[in-house]
């Protein structure tokens, strides 16, 4: 069924003006600037669906890039699935996203790739990709990354922490994976922390503190600080020069860890920088409350003084992404361990991503329409090879859309909110500014808080190549 949205301020990634779109098929058949246009309905479009959107904007849909839904961690999986995590996230004007395919024993990549994407077009309402992950790397996780290629995903993910849990990339293995991600042009991704700069803070606080068994969620801020992660990234924004591949770090948690990005970049490294709501709107106070649990993650949460540094690299565009690394363990899941340091970790956040950068920034003229469209719209799109085709509104893009209006008001607690995880981490906030209806493929999925699509909606969307590779 044609759709035609009238009236509304339509935003691109470098102009916001009034008018109307037209779709067809699920594409974006027409853009027309200026209001209350009109249209030759006998000219193939019967049936045609006419919605008056006056007072609001329409941005393209929000593709959250660093999402774990169905996450499986120390023998639980997240109380939150693909079902219930897309649900929250097409709600919150989201139409796209790209979750984790875990690097498993006794199992190939593609393997787990399948897996991984059957688990997601069962259950989930929008359509997705996926980020591979590699522990570590010989010539037969070479052959296996050329089909991981060819499955249509763009991008691996390592880790320079996590060594106990098996995550861990060796120093060893960086190098020769940095060369095969250059040579098949894949996008490195990487949680970027030192680890032996957390195991010595670890060390030095259990013995000021008497023991591990004396430590607060309070002591996790201290425990993974600033510096491992400001020193992970110069390392490995140095071995992306010198093999010449491009680079993503995930979810930058310190204003600082900005500084290092671009002293990297100036010397010619070419990294992408995506930080996540929580970095930008909360700080390590949190984590001395009545509840430090809805607020513990890795990386930590840290001082009003570095997430206000990082605002700024926000504001200046310098970060060139926001997502949400939604990971919706349930409080009582979270409360299971007994010490509070090795409690799981992660919080959701797909529904109020939008709303939250909205309102924090746009609202406060620290940053634009535009700048808010190409941070949470375009550049994922770019830099995951799903581009023009998402992340645009343009005539022949795919009609994946949010409608948002600038003066709704919503409170940020769990019963305004649809997540599996049973709490928020933002319930002490009144956000101006919120999606009414989401169109995904030219459908309404979305519309005044209530979920119009069927679990098993979402498909997976083959990825082609980053343009970080292009960009110098």
């Amino acid at each position: 069924m044609p759709l035609l949205l009238k009236n509304g301020r339509i935003v691109t990634e470098n102009d916001t003006f009034p008018g109307t779109l037209l779709i067809k098929d699920g594409i974006i058949s027409r853009v027309l600037s200026g209001e209350n246009q009109n249209f030759d309905l006998e000219n193939g479009l019967q049936g045609l669906k006419t919605i008056d959107v006056s007072g609001c904007v329409i941005m393209p849909g929000v593709i959250d890039a660093h999402t774990h839904y169905q996450l499986h961690s120390r023998d639980t999986v997240t109380a939150g699935d693909f079902y219930s995590g897309t649900r929250s996230a097409a709600l919150g004007g989201v139409t796209a996203f790209i979750d984790f395919a875990d690097h498993q024993e006794n199992i190939s990549l593609g393997e787990s790739a399948r897996s991984r994407r059957k688990q997601a077009e069962k259950n989930a309402v929008i359509d997705f990709n996926l980020h591979q992950t590699v522990h570590y790397f010989d010539d037969e996780i070479y052959r296996q990354l050329q089909k991981i290629r060819d499955m249509g995903i763009s991008s691996i993910k390592m880790f320079t922490t996590y060594k106990d849990a098996g995550y861990f990339i060796p120093q060893a293995d960086r190098a020769g994976l940095m060369k095969a991600c250059s040579q098949l042009g894949l996008l490195p991704t990487v949680h970027a922390e030192h680890d032996e700069i957390i195991t010595r803070a670890r060390q030095d606080i259990s013995s000021r503190l008497g023991g591990e068994s004396n430590f607060k969620l309070s002591d996790h801020a201290d425990l993974r600080p600033p510096e491992a992660e400001t020193a992970a990234v110069k390392r490995l924004g140095r071995l992306a020069r010198e093999e010449d591949v491009p680079l993503y770090v995930d979810h930058i948690s310190a204003g600082e860890t900005m500084k290092t990005v671009e002293k990297l970049r100036e010397k010619g490294a070419n990294i992408a920088a995506e930080t996540t709501p929580h970095y930008l709107c909360l700080d390590r106070e949190f984590l001395e409350g009545a509840e430090p649990e809805k607020y513990f993650m890795v990386p930590p949460l840290r001082s009003r003084g570095q997430r206000n540094l990082l605002r700024n690299y926000f504001a200046r565009e310098s970060v060139d992404t926001a997502a949400t690394d939604h990971c919706a363990f349930s409080l009582a899941q979270k409360r299971e361990e007994k010490n509070p340091l090795n409690m799981l970790p992660g919080i959701p956040g797909s529904e109020t991503l939008l709303a939250l950068l909205h309102h924090f920034f746009v609202n406060r003229n620290h940053i634009s329409y535009q700048q808010l469209s190409r941070q949470l719209s375009t550049n994922p799109a770019r830099l995951f090879g799903l581009y023009p085709q998402r992340g645009s509104i343009a005539e022949g893009s795919l009609a994946d859309l949010v409608v948002f209006d600038p003066e709704k008001k919503k409170r940020l607690t769990s019963d305004n909110l649809h997540s599996a995880a049973g709490y928020s981490p933002y319930a002490h906030i009144t956000v101006r500014g919120y999606p009414r209806m989401t169109i995904a493929g030219g459908e309404i999925i979305a519309r005044e808080g209530e979920l119009k699509a069927d679990k098993g909606r979402g498909d997976f969307i083959s990825a082609g190549k980053s343009s970080l590779f292009g960009r110098k």
